[in-house]
């Protein structure tokens, strides 16, 4: 496989992938062909140790070597078996793990718009659960597609010299199995279809809700909340009955035939027994009318178990168009490295974070909201950001880490021209935002996002440095209190101050900080930036702000006006 990033329709995804695992799973169908094999050297002893006890009154006992042949093919089919599902199960891991990197991987590489755009809850629960509707595909249908052509071909040789009669009764009757199973099995993926696509619904429902209960329960529309929810489970919950209704069926009319033809050949046989047929019996003996009734069910078996898996075949077709949907054209292999160099990088840019000849335009729209000619952050040196609410600074700073997409210029970093890579604290850059994520977890866990090894004292350090360390004292357990997601309970001032311990618990070289002083009073503001400064020497600091004070403590001022990213001099 190419080591490039190539995307397909789910349709397109799931024949690529089908032909390139049929090569892998040669012991998977292999293994039960081989186990059938054995099963019929295991029905004809099993029909001699009748044919030896019943008829010639032969002692049990000189059937000893027989029983435990018997023992062993048995003992022998089952590893075979347990050997073919290890195999299937082992590729449909593989390529499951293999579909949630590359989506994950893309996950990444989404710009922030189009992330706010997605409902969280739909694209986890696709990862999961869609993904993981994948491996009945190719764990146990393209095995069983094999199986169900070559097993009742098998047996059907070792019947046809026995009695020609029953092997045209078994092979006349085992293909109307999957005649039946296509028929209910098209209905079956329509339903499947429809219930994956509540059932992202419902997760992204749910995950909405959860995420504004605090503002529902303030409007008063808990209650009413509750009743959509409850109502969305419900729709559910009908969806699935309706999916299982249909593979009930659809396994109740398969074993209809199979059962119909297992007793036309047991019909048959007792008929000839009793001398009802005449002329047309062949005068089986006992050991083979046995033999044959042994060998019917198994000519079934692989056809049943085919029909049963075509559910999984629906399943997973179903899955991959809900994941399109959700993904576009699914990736077939792992993209490149990020940072890999796109292009020469100009002589000019070997070092620092910038942008040249790029326009920066309103998320979802076409209008210019920002132009800028050239810029550069170099490590040593702190710049102060400055220009009117939506005059683009907040876009500036997330197109430079790579959260929106630049459609025009250049965006390079220590060297390298970039193109879609995402920038992040192991390349050396750190941005927060004007809203800072917190996850649910103590303070402490909150902290070691930005450095998971760090010591209680340097956790009360970097809390000193933002001016965090006096509220986190007073909270009733101090580092080990817990928060809710997105620090519930605390101020704004509050969660940007703890946002600034994280940063300067980092080893970052590039620092974007947007309006990190926003919500606190002047006092603090001039002890957060003097700690800035100082940590911040030899590294880079660009901070977004509307505050005069606090550009004038930075080394070097950039203006937005008029479209336009204008270094000041002399403010």
């Amino acid at each position: 496989m190419k080591n490039s990033l190539n995307h397909v329709a789910a349709a397109d995804w799931m024949r690529s992938r089908s032909r390139w695992a049929r090569s892998k799973l040669l012991w998977a169908w292999l293994a039960p062909v081989l186990a059938a094999g054995v099963f019929v050297w295991q029905a004809w002893l099993l029909a001699t140790v009748v044919q030896s006890i019943v008829v010639d009154q032969l002692p049990w006992r000189t059937q000893l070597p027989a029983l435990a042949g018997i023992a062993l093919f048995l003992v022998l089919r089952a590893l075979l078996l347990i050997s073919a599902e290890w195999a299937g199960n082992r590729l449909a891991e593989h390529i499951k793990l293999d579909l949630r990197r590359s989506l994950w991987r893309r996950l990444l590489g989404l710009d922030l718009l189009t992330l706010r755009q997605k409902l969280s809850g739909e694209l986890s629960a696709s990862v999961v659960q869609q993904v993981e509707a994948l491996e009945g595909f190719f764990a146990r249908y393209l095995p069983a597609m094999y199986v169900a052509v070559l097993i009742p071909l098998l047996l059907l040789a070792f019947v046809m010299p026995v009695d020609w009669i029953v092997g045209l009764l078994l092979l006349f009757s085992a293909p109307m199995i999957p005649v039946f199973m296509a028929l209910i099995g098209w209905r079956a993926q329509v339903a499947s279809e429809q219930n994956q696509k509540m059932g992202l619904r419902l997760s992204g429902f749910f995950a909405d809700r959860l995420r504004g209960i605090f503002t529902l329960a303030l409007l008063g529309r808990r209650e009413d909340e509750l009743a959509r929810v409850h109502q969305a489970s419900n729709d559910l919950k009908t969806s699935t009955m309706r999916v299982l209704r249909i593979a009930f069926l659809s396994s109740a009319v398969l074993e209809l035939f199979a059962a119909l033809g297992v007793a036309g050949a047991a019909v048959y046989i007792g008929l000839g027994y009793l001398g009802y047929l005449g002329s047309f019996f062949t005068g089986l003996s006992l050991q083979q009318g046995l033999f044959c009734l042994l060998l019917a069910p198994e000519v079934y078996q692989p056809l049943r178990q085919l029909a049963v898996h075509y559910h999984d075949r629906a399943d997973a077709k179903a899955a991959l168009e809900q994941l399109e949907r959700l993904w576009g054209p699914l990736p077939l292999t792992a993209p490149q490295a990020p940072l890999a160099p796109l292009a020469a990088p100009p002589a000019d840019i070997a070092a620092g974070l910038g942008l040249d000849q790029a326009c920066l335009f309103l998320p979802g729209s076409e209008y210019e909201l920002l132009r800028v000619e050239h810029l550069r952050f170099e490590p040593g040196c702190s710049y102060a950001l400055m220009g009117e609410s939506g005059s683009g600074k907040s876009t500036l700073l997330e197109t430079l880490v790579g959260l929106r997409p630049l459609p025009q210029g250049q965006r390079h970093y220590a060297g390298q021209v970039l193109q879609h890579e995402l920038l992040s604290v192991s390349q050396g850059v750190v941005l927060q935002t004007q809203r800072p994520f917190m996850a649910a977890g103590t303070v402490a866990d909150t902290l070691r996002v930005a450095n998971p090894l760090a010591t209680e004292a340097e956790l009360w350090q970097a809390l000193e440095h933002s001016q965090a360390a006096q509220f986190v004292r007073a909270l009733p357990q101090g580092l080990q209190t817990v928060l809710g997601r997105g620090a519930f309970g605390l101020s704004g001032g509050q969660i940007q101050r703890l946002a600034l311990a994280r940063v300067f618990l980092s080893q970052a070289s590039f620092i974007l900080l947007d309006e990190p002083t926003a919500h606190v009073d002047a006092q603090t503001r001039d002890l957060i930036m003097q700690a800035l400064l100082t940590w911040g020497a030899q590294r880079c600091l660009v901070i977004a702000t509307h505050d005069q004070q606090v550009a004038q403590q930075c080394q070097q001022i950039w203006q937005i006006e008029q479209q336009q990213l204008q270094r000041v001099v002399g403010l």
